[in-house]
């Protein structure tokens, strides 16, 4: 839900104090911890006055998910094996925070039924993925999709699903996979 930025100061503040207990909540306690008792409560204002801009509990977890839609990679300068290198061990650390295990979880789950958590998750893999293409440059990457499937889909399985940690070796021979991939496709092997 989009709240009017035209708020006074005062509605400004109140909305600023729930969207940071949502975010509070979806990191602590996933989406079943969003009532709007609790973030009333978190965020010290009334009931009311989280209904009045936020009147159903999917609305509620709708806009506790955009406030951490954060795109898994990010984009940057480096050569692409050292960009890769960089991206996939900041992705690895940060899945194992528990804001983003319950944000993947919720956004999946989600997105099965509920079109706006769906259309929240596409625009979280567009952008990620355009990281992806803009840090190729002109390295040919097939599909983008499958090749982010190829980088991300080990850490995710490794750290949420395992919940086990990623080393350097880990972090290592993702971006070899990835690299591998790429020459495979091209037959010339990878510039950076």
């Amino acid at each position: 839900m989009t709240i009017d930025a035209a708020l006074d100061p005062r509605a400004a503040r109140t909305v600023a104090k729930v969207r940071g207990a949502l975010v509070a909540l979806l990191g602590t306690g996933g989406a079943s911890s969003i009532t709007h008792q609790r973030v009333a409560e978190r965020a010290g204002v009334t009931r009311a006055t989280v209904y009045r801009h936020w009147p159903t509990t999917e609305a509620l977890v709708i806009e506790a998910l955009s406030q951490v839609n954060e795109p898994l990679l990010h984009h940057g300068e480096l050569p692409f094996e050292q960009w890769l290198d960089v991206q996939l061990h900041d992705a690895a650390v940060a899945m194992t925070e528990p804001i983003a295990a319950q944000t993947l979880a919720t956004l999946l789950t989600g997105a099965i039924g509920d079109p706006s958590i769906r259309a929240l998750l596409d625009e979280l893999l567009a952008r990620t993925q355009d990281a992806l293409v803009q840090a190729a440059g002109d390295i040919d990457l097939g599909d983008p999709s499958e090749l982010l499937a190829t980088m991300l889909g080990p850490i995710v399985f490794r750290t949420i699903i395992q919940r086990l940690s990623v080393d350097e070796e880990f972090i290592a021979r993702a971006v070899r996979a990835v690299l591998d991939r790429v020459e495979a496709r091209t037959g010339v092997p990878d510039p950076s």
